[in-house]
């Protein structure tokens, strides 16, 4: 399972800094501000519940606080500050929301 990231600048894709835990499959992905936020998804063999957050500014990663449960095939859409998740399985069709400030502070 792999951690990389890579950024396409120029025509060209170069190396970023690693996410702290891989993603296989079907995780949502929220961009604000100049960072993303990745939630959830599946990696090795399991539904994650973790959600990253990438600080574009200083190049780095560093976890936000665990989704509610394990889910994937979720989908994603940010409001203003707030970013809603919904319609994944493993969720039971739940809507969950946060403030993409409280997930970048955290």
């Amino acid at each position: 399972m792999s951690k990389e990231v890579k950024e396409l600048r120029g025509g060209r894709w170069s190396d970023m800094s690693d996410m702290l835990v891989g993603c296989w499959w079907s995780c949502v992905l929220s961009v604000s501000g100049g960072g993303m936020v990745v939630m959830g998804g599946g990696g090795g063999w399991r539904d994650l519940n973790d959600v990253q957050v990438f600080d574009g500014g200083t190049q780095t990663w560093h976890r936000g606080p665990s989704l509610p449960k394990p889910c994937y095939r979720m989908s994603a859409v940010v409001h203003g500050d707030l970013v809603f998740v919904m319609g994944g399985l493993g969720m039971d069709r739940a809507v969950w929301c946060a403030d993409i400030r409280d997930l970048v502070s955290h």
